[in-house]
């Protein structure tokens, strides 16, 4: 019977990691790609966080980089260059985007499964990047579009007011070694302002969103009787969203009964 449970319990997992988040077409996370850089008026770069040691199965993507890309595997980084005309002392530069990827940490993969390297010929297919290379081509991948624009600026996560740090806050630092001259300014603004205006794909994930969300409320109302433990509750509603494809609620459930219905706990 053990071995009939471990077998089903890996059968299960490798599915849901599969399908466990809802990707919206390639050509929706361009089009945002796109209106971002028109947005910028110039060069944008961002990472994606690292995976802890011990974040291997609940690594969250930064949402501002999930927005751009879709993708939702930690260590990447993406490269937005606008269109530049040519003038008389400066090549024309075409509108540029670059998918940096990790190297391979085939220790990690016998855990987390095989992952999308840049040397797979469907790489650029499977991300809707125009391009995509490996993670050490950055710094001079960066160098070449700033040399055509003539302004040695990349929008970046900059470090918020009270935050020691960003996701990009190392890399960057790497980058200012490679290049002295570079200066950073703060893409968020220009992201929350695009994040403003949904567009039709992100309108039905939301719906989907508050669908689960409302079924889960209800199963959680019929459940609760007389000497029903609050901790049971709180895991219908967990089984609830993730029946609906839900990867993860937005919030931990707070269900409580007596006086815990007057505490946050």
């Amino acid at each position: 019977m053990r071995k009939l449970a471990l077998s089903t319990f890996i059968l299960i997992f490798a599915c849901s990691l599969g399908n466990a988040l809802d990707r919206q077409p390639n050509a929706d996370y361009h089009a945002r790609r796109e209106a971002l850089v028109k947005k910028a008026g110039g060069v944008v770069v961002l990472f994606a966080p690292l995976e802890g040691r011990e974040a291997v199965y609940s690594f969250r993507q930064d949402d501002n980089f999930y927005y751009l890309s879709g993708m939702t595997e930690p260590g990447m980084a993406l490269l937005i260059a606008p269109a530049v005309e040519a003038k008389q002392d400066s090549p024309a530069r075409a509108y540029t985007e670059i998918l940096f990827l990790p190297p391979h940490n085939l220790r990690l993969e016998k855990f987390t499964g095989p992952k999308l390297g840049a040397e797979n010929p469907e790489a650029s297919k499977i991300t809707g990047f125009d391009h995509v290379d490996e993670m050490g081509k950055l710094p001079d991948e960066v160098s070449k579009v700033l040399a055509v624009g003539g302004r040695p600026v990349i929008y970046t996560d900059v470090a918020s007011p009270g935050e020691e740090t960003s996701a990009s806050t190392e890399p960057l630092t790497f980058l200012e070694r490679t290049n002295a001259f570079l200066f950073f300014q703060d893409v968020k603004p220009m992201l929350a302002s695009l994040r403003t205006t949904k567009d039709p794909g992100e309108a039905a994930l939301i719906r989907k969103a508050v669908e689960a969300s409302v079924a889960a409320h209800l199963a959680a109302m019929k459940a609760v009787k007389p000497n029903v433990p609050e901790f049971e509750v709180a895991a219908l509603l967990q089984y609830e969203w993730g029946k609906r494809g839900c990867e993860r609620p937005s919030y931990s459930p707070i269900v409580g009964s007596g006086h815990n219905s007057t505490v946050l706990h």
